[in-house]
């Protein structure tokens, strides 16, 4: 349980820990290289975590240290005739890309998770992986987690796959296709989430060493072999920048986020651009990102790129003049909570004018909401997007604090600086 207080005239800079997406995404293709890379300033959350160690399970070596990771690539490759048991926990990111890496080796890899994950959908993944040669065993409803999973020997070639529910479904085959002797050739069916996670999945893959390009229904990835080994410098994580860049906006003042640039590889950067579409303003200079208080209004908003913005947004609309509307996001059902009911009901709670869309949300500004205790649902945007909402006026009760350590794990000692 913690307690929200009312924030004022907020001056800062603000050190955000590297992205979480990034962190994933280096990882894996260092461990995917033949040789020692070195990634820095990477995330240390429990999602990055659950990659490293699902890596680790699979033979890779790997050594971290606060600011910097040692990946020593190669060693996965010669650990192909064991049958490791891979707990994913409740990360996502690591279930859908370590999946796709289990799918190179020919041996058995067992996966399992946490309750959340379990109900989490894997479908399209599944049928793309199991059309290139990998096999698939359930140990409970098809479809799900837990399952175990043979590559067998997976050529490459054509695939097709159903990107609607999430992008991650691209960006596992995306990483694997170097490897494969063919290379692979995706081909997207139906409408396609988060496109600019894609095109960061490129852009790791490219820096280490790999070709891929990327079309508006197709990506190609040339045959490669291993990836090349490096050194990799990690972004702050800009999902986990929007709170801070956002609190001005509601108490006044002035907030930095120091490295943090409007070019950022990462989606999510855009919440500059959704600020100044409300009224907002930010500038950039040699140390980072600033934004400074202004007064809000609300606005239509397609946010289906950027699903995990949503929540701060909404935060933000609360207060914001007149109706903001957020559609294109029915994806946000499937997150770590059934995010549009989370919100609803949260905002609810305190009397705030919010009602669900079939793919989206409503919300109409108010000036003050009513205090009351409020819950994360155990899901580390809403924890933090409740953070900034209660600086507002405070007098809220948040329980489940602790689902910030998802991505964030110092988030609380952060805010509770600023």
């Amino acid at each position: 349980m913690r307690v929200l207080n009312r924030k004022s005239n907020v001056k800062a800079m603000v050190q955000i820990p590297g992205s979480k997406s990034l962190t994933h995404r280096a990882l894996i293709t260092a461990a995917l290289s033949l040789g020692d890379s070195q990634i820095i300033n990477p995330s240390h959350c429990q999602d990055t975590l659950t990659t490293k160690k699902a890596l680790e399970a699979l033979g890779c070596e790997i050594v971290g240290s606060e600011n910097s990771i040692l990946v020593r690539g190669g060693s996965i490759f010669q650990s192909q005739t064991i049958e490791p048991c891979i707990d994913l926990q409740e990360s996502g990111t690591s279930f859908r890309l370590i999946l796709a890496v289990c799918g190179l080796r020919p041996t058995w890899s067992h996966l399992y998770g946490g309750s959340r994950l379990s109900k989490r959908p894997i479908k399209p993944l599944i049928e793309a992986l199991s059309s290139l040669g990998a096999h698939i065993r359930w140990h409970g409803p098809a479809g799900h987690l837990p399952l175990s999973i043979k590559g067998g020997n997976l050529k490459g070639g054509i695939v097709e796959l159903e990107a609607y529910e999430s992008s991650q479904y691209v960006s596992a085959l995306m990483l694997v296709g170097p490897l494969l002797p063919k290379g692979l050739v995706i081909r997207l069916k139906g409408g396609i989430r988060s496109r600019p996670y894609i095109k960061m999945t490129a852009h790791v893959m490219e820096h280490f060493g790999a070709s891929c390009f990327l079309g508006e229904k197709e990506i190609t990835i040339p045959p490669k072999g291993p990836y090349t080994p490096g050194a990799y410098w990690v972004e702050p994580d800009a999902t986990n920048a929007s709170y801070f860049l956002g609190l001005p906006m509601l108490v006044g003042g002035r907030i930095g986020v120091a490295g943090l640039k409007p070019h950022s590889h990462q989606g999510d950067i855009r919440f500059l651009e959704i600020l100044k579409e409300m009224g907002g303003s930010y500038t950039h200079t040699s140390e980072g990102i600033w934004t400074e208080g202004n007064e809000l209004k609300g606005l239509e908003l397609d946010m289906g790129d950027v699903p995990d913005l949503v929540p701060t947004v909404a935060a933000l609309a609360a207060f914001a003049e007149g109706t903001t509307v957020i559609k294109n996001v029915p994806h946000l059902k499937i997150k770590e909570s059934d995010r549009i009911q989370s919100i609803c009901l949260e905002w609810k709670s305190l009397g705030l004018d919010v009602r669900p869309l079939e793919d989206g949300l409503v919300l109409k500004g108010s000036e003050t909401y009513r205090p009351n205790r409020v819950f994360s649902h155990n899901d580390h945007r809403i924890a933090m997007a409740l953070a900034l909402l209660g600086s507002k006026q405070g007098d809220i009760v948040l329980e489940g604090e602790g689902a910030v350590k998802k991505s964030f794990p110092n988030f609380w000692e952060l805010w509770d600086q600023t």
